[in-house]
């Protein structure tokens, strides 16, 4: 609820933005080993607070097989009184996890980032959502390589509050794409989509317009910022 009412309210400041990144966890951090160690296991960050002493404090949900092992790694590597399991499963376990130096934590508590929970960590990479001014956004990225850590922007651009499609132009072109309509050759022609779709291919290929001059205006849109 807080990051919703933090992006209402911040997007009427036409500075804000919607990033989608990754960055690689730096050598020796324990999220780092574990995720080599498991690679197929995906750990979802659920919380991320400060401790005293340069310390911090995640809630961490682990999903994958073999959890046995997994528990047995964590009590090789990490000091029993750093770490709590709080519920287990056959598949997945939450736990507490006290780290050292968190200097992922520290930066988005010096850049005044608000993140998007959960955060996923998947072979040796962070993934991050967030909604922020761009020049917070750019002081990360400025943190990241004075660091020397390596990262991949997959996505920045101006944020909006509503979405670019309605619901029934996303339906639409979701089913185009995936029975192959933009394919070259096309895979289904016009009429036979609008059949599927029980429209009338004209009515069809006005949706089309309306979805394509949307998209592009918002395209644009987010070049400009």
């Amino acid at each position: 609820m807080r990051f919703f009412l933090f992006t209402i309210i911040m997007a009427i400041n036409n500075n804000i933005v919607h990033a989608k990144f990754k960055f690689q966890i730096p050598e020796g951090k324990i999220l780092s080993k574990l995720s080599k160690e498991f690679p197929r296991f995906q750990f979802n960050l659920q919380s991320l607070l400060p401790l005293p002493e340069n310390k911090g404090i995640s809630l961490i949900e682990v999903k994958g097989r073999n959890l046995e092992r997994f528990r047995k790694i964590i009590a090789q590597i990490i000091p029993k009184n750093q770490y709590t399991v709080l519920y287990e499963m056959t598949d997945r376990l939450l736990l507490n996890f006290q780290m050292e130096d968190p200097w992922f934590l520290l930066t988005i508590i010096k850049t005044n980032l608000i993140l998007k929970y959960p955060i996923v960590v998947q072979s040796n990479q962070i993934f991050v959502d967030l909604i922020a001014e761009r020049s917070k956004v750019d002081h990360l990225f400025d943190e990241f390589e004075v660091h020397s850590v390596p990262y991949s922007i997959k996505h920045i651009g101006r944020f909006i509050t509503n979405p670019v499609l309605t619901y029934k132009q996303e339906q639409v072109l979701k089913t185009a794409l995936d029975l192959g309509y933009f394919e070259i050759p096309r895979k289904i022609s016009l009429s036979l989509l609008a059949k599927r779709l029980q429209v009338a291919p004209t009515s069809l290929s006005e949706m089309f317009r309306r979805i394509f001059k949307r998209l592009g205006i918002n395209f644009f849109s987010s070049l400009e910022n």
